[in-house]
């Protein structure tokens, strides 16, 4: 982290990672640091994407003062089929319109009347996926966190009904109790050290 200054071996190459985040100032003091150890830096990252809290992102300013030593990644490794490829990097890009016309293409877009009929679709094409591809990572999005408990019952229920979930046990939390059952996937949307999740 840029408040972390603990000593490194002479002459390291220390890289930034979604380097766009971090203020002028962290920067700065990451700079001071790899200068008096004579190391090198590495700066990544995405203007498009978030921008620091603090004073104004430093990344930038970089990438136009050594323009010579800019390298932009102009092609897309993660997606293997060509149009999920082209939908990327019109995201990347800022052109949201064209990507979902690739995705809409591709029969990827479902449009619902009502947010009912949307979270029933959502449910019934995460269900189809699992049960079709149980050993895939399936995900679905909700706006609010009232949608996301719904959602997450319904789904449960689902599996519970086709026998693909069994013998649920409830934990109480800090914000509530809820109900895992062995094989329920969990995202944690921090690290929980004391239970061993990073």
């Amino acid at each position: 982290s840029a408040t972390n200054t603990a000593a490194r071996a002479p002459a390291s190459i220390v890289v930034i990672d979604e380097a766009f985040m971090l203020s002028s100032t962290q920067m700065a003091r990451v700079v001071r640091k790899v200068r008096e150890d004579g190391g090198r830096l590495v700066v990544c990252g995405d203007p498009r994407q978030l921008t620091p809290i603090g004073p104004s992102s430093s990344a930038d300013l970089l990438a136009r003062r050594h323009p010579n030593h800019v390298a932009k990644l102009t092609k897309v490794f993660r997606q293997k089929d060509e149009s999920h490829r082209k939908a990327t990097l019109a995201f990347a890009v800022g052109r949201g319109d064209l990507a979902l016309d690739v995705h809409e293409a591709l029969g990827n877009v479902v449009a619902c009347d009502t947010s009912a009929d949307a979270k029933t679709a959502l449910l019934q094409t995460w269900l189809r996926d699992r049960v079709s591809h149980p050993d895939h990572t399936q995900l679905g999005l909700t706006y609010k966190r009232a949608d996301v408990r719904e959602m997450n019952r319904r789904a449960a229920s689902a599996l519970a009904m086709r026998g693909l979930r069994k013998n649920p046990r409830r934990i109480t939390m800090g914000w509530g109790s809820c109900e895992f059952a062995a094989g329920d996937r969990i995202i944690l949307e921090k690290n929980a050290y004391g239970l061993g999740f990073k």
